[in-house]
């Protein structure tokens, strides 16, 4: 595999030269709007140094394998979005990727759950579902995110989230119940489920939210925002998945492109076949 020299310096060298060779193609994430993320949220950013000091949770040759777990029941086309995104999942942080057996929803405890205030939607308890997936997770496992219809929240003072992860435990959740209807606009149903599962996923391999470019590790307060936010994720960003998942970036952005193109995602098809030349690119000057 590219990406693991014995030299660590070279190593280091090499990631950050990639990051150099696709900035220009990265959109600063612009100005704040009323009820957006960072209006209400005041957060410091992560830079790759300092997610490297953190120790972070990283792929080892004990913990190689990244789970799926249903919660809940899921109809055809949802079920088929699913299986989209963890075939992006593995593409897009170098590991397999398996799904584990249907949970119902029957598990979840009454305490667990709620109404929402103003639609009467029933919430599940995101504090629980991670509770959960801590004691039920596999040995081999790098991380076990679970996925369901239900909506979501987080606890007094929330009135929802589109999913909630662990920046230690390698355990999240994430909703689809608020992504649209798949028979109506399928690729954007797909798009919105992938964003989430990348952006849960950065979570639980220890990656803050961004806080300067477009990104997929952006918070997000509201549909509309998370619409504006890309899947891919900015240099600082991918420098942290490039190390902590030892893969090679240019490698990466081809599968990345290829799974796009697969599903009709021309947006993300373009910019990751762009960032895939503009990495060969510099390792040829």
């Amino acid at each position: 595999m590219v990406g693991r020299p014995e030299n660590e310096a070279n190593e280091l060298s090499a990631i950050r030269s990639a990051s150099r060779a696709v900035a220009p193609l990265h959109d600063a994430i612009g100005t704040t709007q009323k009820g957006d993320w960072l209006d209400e949220h005041e957060e410091p950013g992560q830079s790759f140094e300092k997610y490297r000091r953190s120790d972070p949770l990283r792929p080892t040759k004990l913990r190689t394998t990244m789970y799926l777990q249903p919660l809940g029941d899921f109809d055809p086309m949802r079920a088929a979005a699913i299986e989209a995104t963890a075939e992006l999942l593995g593409d897009f942080y170098g590991v397999p990727v398996r799904m584990l057996e249907r949970m119902d929803l029957a598990w979840v405890p009454s305490q667990a759950r709620r109404l929402h205030p103003y639609s009467g939607v029933e919430q599940v308890l995101t504090k629980f579902v991670l509770r959960l997936l801590s004691r039920k997770k596999p040995t081999d496992a790098v991380a076990v995110l679970a996925l369901t219809t239900s909506d979501l929240w987080p606890g007094k003072g929330w009135n929802f989230v589109f999913g909630q992860a662990s920046l230690s435990g390698g355990v999240g959740v994430w909703s689809l119940h608020r992504l649209g209807d798949p028979q109506l606009e399928p690729k954007t149903f797909l798009r919105r489920t992938a964003k989430i599962a990348v952006h849960e996923t950065g979570h639980m391999l220890g990656i803050w939210h961004c806080t300067h470019f477009q990104c997929g590790m952006n918070g997000a307060n509201h549909q509309d925002e998370a619409d504006g936010q890309p899947i891919w994720f900015c240099p600082e960003d991918e420098m942290k998945i490039w190390w902590a998942c030892r893969v090679d970036p240019a490698e990466r952005y081809r599968r990345l492109a290829e799974f796009a193109a697969r599903y009709g995602l021309e947006r993300e098809a373009e910019f990751w076949s762009m960032s895939e030349r503009a990495v060969k690119e510099n390792g040829s000057a």
